[in-house]
């Protein structure tokens, strides 16, 4: 499982893995590896490439045996792996493939104002300014049924993001750099793969288009 780029520390998703993990994979005897970026022992910033070459030579140090099914949500740098690994892999899932757009979104005003979105994350995650980046986040990806579960989803990521590993801001600061032009030039170039069995979900947190 791997889940590159949603900025939300590895104690948001660490409840519903851990199920996941206790229930779904003991029943079908299948052991699950969950990369996030707080275990990414990589440096500061670097390229969309870069990163690449480097998760794949981790992913290949861990040694793993038997079929491989890479489970991968976020933005695209996460399912190129995809293409990076698909030697390996018997199946795959991607999530909510985001950052991933039509050739006619790129230069359009859309793209405009979603590149200022973002170049203002990174300016916020380059500063640790956790109350407005708290904020912002749930603005844009949380859907609450109530105030009282707006203010409980704002609170608990705070205070993730209070006590989250150093690691995590490093690799934070190189993820929101990559832009949505620089995602889409790299999956749109990309030859076609085949594998035994593939499953896309896109819901409302995805902006790519199929």
């Amino acid at each position: 499982a791997f889940h590159h780029g949603s900025l939300l520390p590895w104690s948001i998703h660490k409840s519903a893995l851990t199920l996941v993990a206790q229930h779904l994979c003991r029943r079908h005897r299948v052991r699950m590896l969950a990369l996030q970026l707080e275990s990414l022992p990589f440096g500061n910033r670097m390229s969309m490439a870069s990163f690449n070459i480097h998760m794949v030579r981790y992913v290949d140090s861990l040694r793993l045996d038997g079929p491989l099914v890479l489970f991968a949500s976020g933005p695209g740098p996460a399912v190129q792996l995809l293409w990076k690994l698909n030697t390996r892999l018997s199946g795959a899932l991607v999530l909510n493939c985001s950052r991933f757009r039509p050739k006619s979104y790129l230069g359009s005003s859309q793209h405009e104002q979603d590149e200022l979105r973002q170049t203002n994350l990174a300016g916020l995650v380059h500063a640790r300014r956790i109350d407005v980046l708290t904020a912002s986040l749930i603005h844009h990806n949380v859907f609450a049924h109530c105030p009282e579960d707006l203010i409980l989803a704002e609170n608990t990521l705070h205070g993730s993001y209070c006590d989250c590993h150093p690691a995590f801001w490093r690799c934070a600061e190189y993820a929101t750099s990559w832009t949505v032009a620089q995602t889409t030039q790299q999956l749109q170039n990309a030859p076609a793969i085949k594998l035994p069995s593939v499953m896309v979900a896109c819901g409302g947190l995805a902006d790519t288009e199929t």
